[in-house]
């Protein structure tokens, strides 16, 4: 009789869990991010207007698109992103899967650690609950990738174009994934017993992308974006210009003169300690580790593969080195990319690590820390907080305008009423601009747990008294009612 049961895959297992994570987080109720606040509102935009409303509210908009043609089945914006939330993490852990299985294609147990390792990154599931453009991003990365390293097995056609349009769909969600589109040729260059064939085909892949991102530049960037020159002037003065500015404060205030003539080393010294530190930081300090110890080992990868993975780890870097050259920070999602290229490396290595303890008590000793500490972190990453969205739907059921220190807030009070006058001031200046808050009927304020002792200080310059408190895990929702009047609810702790 037949089994009616199927094996549980790597593929499976990654693919149904990580479906089950983002189930999780969706269905708790989460509160929006702020740059999720901004994509549903370009998708609206969309919906109503059309791509020119989009573009107004936010110049990349392919992602608040797709959420507005998803939202026609009958979902909510909100819901319409979260769904493809579950559907881009899915990809994500089958892509990675399928990589590894492809780089080591007879290390079942590296198969199934892998698995686990796309799971249980911290940054992953942090960004299961929040609307960010970078979710497709890096499915559409890592799913590129594969269909990069089945072409130069099978050597199909069909694997280059589903290369180029995953690439192409990578960069309609992060313009600089654009960057990859040279992988693509240097991979058939590479292959060995190269053909005239290959070299037009690469010469053919290149023209594709060319012509792709200039109707992505035609019908998805602003005006002043889709000039040449624009970008030519950007990287031959501006961004010259404002790094030697930026540099001129160390010369002059840190540096002695006898050494201020390397204000513009100790920025780049600053800015690449920056760099490594959160990329550190986004791989997890365990993986990094991992790849240190291991930077020697030889985990069977073919040189071909090496290549390929090279030029994905270079393509994924030269953005971000960009970034924080020209903007002088970083975010961890913005090294997405580049984590995900270098995880992949971390499955093969982690075992072989793990083969050197000989000892079975220190084996198994070394399995339950990385265990407790990645079960730990990721609890606390797919904890969910509901206060934003507690507060805004709470003000939306309430008569009157609101003032707010906080995006998402003014997103939910909306809800039942899109004209209704909300006022939001959520840069850092918030503070000296309370007295303002004055004149409205209701205040909700953000305030962190450390700043609790302010906030009698708050309210007394609002000039109201608290009727409502919404606790989350670092910080207070305070909401404030200017008319006395109009209380229709407790003071709750």
């Amino acid at each position: 009789m037949p089994k009616l049961i199927l094996p549980v895959t790597p593929q499976r297992l990654a693919v149904s869990c990580s479906i089950l994570l983002s189930l999780w987080s969706w269905l708790g109720g989460s509160s929006i991010n702020t740059d999720g606040v901004i994509y549903l509102n370009a998708a609206r935009a969309f919906s109503e207007s059309g791509l020119a409303a989009a573009i107004a509210v936010y110049n990349w908009a392919f992602y608040s698109v797709l959420i507005a043609g998803v939202s026609k089945f009958g979902l909510s914006l909100e819901a319409a992103a979260q769904l493809l939330n579950l559907l881009f993490f899915a990809a994500l852990a089958q892509g990675f899967v399928a990589a590894v299985e492809m780089l080591h294609p007879k290390a079942r147990p590296v198969h199934y650690l892998a698995a686990l390792i796309v799971l249980l990154l911290p940054r992953f599931n942090i960004l299961r609950s929040e609307i960010f453009r970078d979710n497709g991003y890096i499915a559409c990365t890592m799913l590129s990738l594969v269909a990069l390293l089945s072409f130069v097995r099978s050597g199909k056609q069909l694997m280059l174009a589903a290369w180029l349009l995953l690439t192409t769909l990578a960069t309609l969600f992060r313009p600089e994934a654009a960057v990859l589109l040279t992988a693509g040729p240097a991979a058939l260059f590479s292959m060995p017993r190269r053909s005239k064939l290959s070299q037009v085909a690469a010469l053919l892949v290149l023209f594709g992308a060319a012509a792709c991102l200039l109707l992505l530049a035609e019908h998805l960037l602003g005006n002043e974006h889709r000039s040449l020159l624009f970008w030519w002037h950007y990287y031959t003065h501006d961004f010259i210009e404002d790094f030697q500015r930026t540099a001129a404060p160390i010369e002059n205030s840190v540096l002695s003169e006898f050494s201020n003539d390397y204000g513009k080393e100790g920025l780049l010294a600053v800015l690449s300690v920056v760099l490594v530190g959160i990329t550190i930081s986004t791989l997890t300090p365990i993986h990094a580790l991992v790849l240190w110890l291991s930077r020697k080992y030889e985990t069977g990868i073919s040189m071909l593969d090496k290549r390929i993975l090279w030029s994905y780890a270079i393509a994924t870097t030269i953005p971000p080195i960009i970034f924080i050259l020209k903007y002088h920070f970083m975010s961890p999602r913005y090294l997405l990319g580049l984590v995900v290229i270098l995880l992949l490396l971390v499955p093969a290595r982690l075992l072989c690590l793990m083969k050197k303890i000989q000892s079975p008590s220190a084996r198994f000793a070394v399995i339950a820390i990385l265990t407790l500490f990645f079960v730990i972190t990721n609890i606390r990453q797919l904890t969910i907080e509901t206060e934003l969205k507690d507060a805004g739907v709470w003000l939306a059921n309430q008569p009157g305008s609101v003032w707010t220190n906080n995006l998402p807030i003014s997103y939910y009070a909306r809800q039942t009423d899109r004209e209704r006058s909300v006022e939001i001031q959520h840069n850092s200046a918030w503070e000296t601009q309370l007295t303002q808050s004055k004149h409205f009927d209701w205040v909700a304020i953000v305030v962190r747990k450390k700043d609790a002792l302010k906030i009698p200080e708050y309210i007394n310059t609002i000039g109201g008294k608290e009727v409502r408190r919404f606790v989350g895990g670092g910080r207070f929702v305070i909401v404030v009612n200017t008319r006395e009047k109009d209380v229709v609810a407790p003071l709750t702790p």
